[in-house]
């Protein structure tokens, strides 16, 4: 898989539409299948799009 945020996958949209459209305020946990030989740069990718 790709790192998060460098998908189809637009996280953005995805948390306007829980936050403000639904009014959603609980928790969401965002799975990411790595190779583990490449998994070390996955908390940077996250953080890299955890800032909305």
């Amino acid at each position: 898989m790709c790192p998060i945020g460098e998908g189809v996958i637009d996280y953005k949209e995805i948390y306007w539409l829980l936050t403000a459209k639904l009014k959603y305020e609980g928790f969401i946990t965002i799975e990411q299948e790595r190779d583990p030989r490449n998994a070390g740069s996955s908390l940077a990718d996250v953080k890299k799009v955890s800032h909305f």
